[in-house]
């Protein structure tokens, strides 16, 4: 009977975690926000103002058409929101106005601006490798540096090496030598961040070093690890000592 119990109750503990995890939950959303826009549409079929809805439909279509055509991105995405745009109007456009376009708020826009000001001035004049690189390497180098110094701020160091893992899983073991060397802070971003053994192990060491007093930011791709990590994932971190940011959070909104 205890068995019998035991086994319901994981069974509803499963169907629950599907049922309110957040994909679930967000597809929920845009189904509701879907089928909101068509009732509304077949609401105004029978209204006076449907003439007036549809041509600003197709006025809209048109224009975001041509600013998607016009824009400079890879033409991959232009054929999928062109399509999306001239399909489904006037929500394609709709969707491309709030989603489309890799579009960055201004309030971003100046923290990214104030950030590239700071990190010009602690570089300073002395990082510029440029004329070294055109004397020992030749000048479509220094320009190179140059460029990626300019625009990234990433100058080029002296007395570094690089070394090159064909597989992944080769690097597995020098990266938590390198954590455990780590004396003042430990930054690191990841795509896809999976409980498992390698994450695991990774954050044995980083939850180690924080407690020692090291410095530990993680940041990670909200989309990428929607499937793999819970939506409060960064405040466990913070419990753990360890500051956590997600970047391209997934919001249900349309």
């Amino acid at each position: 009977m205890e068995k019998g119990k035991g086994a319901m109750y994981g069974l509803l503990g499963k169907v629950g975690k599907v049922l309110f995890h957040r994909v679930a939950v967000m597809g929920a959303l845009i189904v509701l926000q879907i089928a909101l826009y068509v009732a509304g549409v077949l609401w105004l079929e029978d209204s006076a103002y449907y003439a007036v809805f549809s041509g600003a439909s197709m006025t809209l279509s048109v224009l975001a058409t041509m600013w998607i055509v016009a824009s400079d991105s890879n033409p991959g995405y232009k054929i999928g929101w062109v399509s999306l745009v001239l399909v489904l109007q006037p929500l394609g456009s709709l969707a491309y106005l709030l989603l489309g376009g890799n579009r960055m708020s201004a309030f971003n826009q100046r923290r990214l601006r104030t950030m590239a000001r700071r990190i010009a001035q602690n570089l300073g004049e002395d990082c510029d490798r440029t004329p070294d690189l055109m004397r020992d390497q030749g000048e479509d180098a220094g320009r190179l540096a140059h460029y990626i110094q300019q625009s990234a701020r990433c100058p080029v160091y002296r007395n570094t090496s690089t070394r090159f893992y064909p597989l992944g899983d080769l690097c597995y073991q020098d990266i938590l030598d390198d954590l455990r060397q780590a004396k003042r802070y430990i930054f690191i971003e990841y795509f896809i961040i999976e409980e498992g053994k390698l994450w695991n192990s990774v954050l044995d060491i980083l939850k180690e070093k924080a407690a020692q007093g090291v410095e530990v930011r993680v940041i990670y791709d909200d989309v990428g690890s929607i499937f793999t990590l819970p939506a409060n994932y960064p405040e466990q971190m913070a419990k753990l000592g360890i500051q956590c940011r997600v970047f391209n959070r997934l919001v249900p909104v349309l």
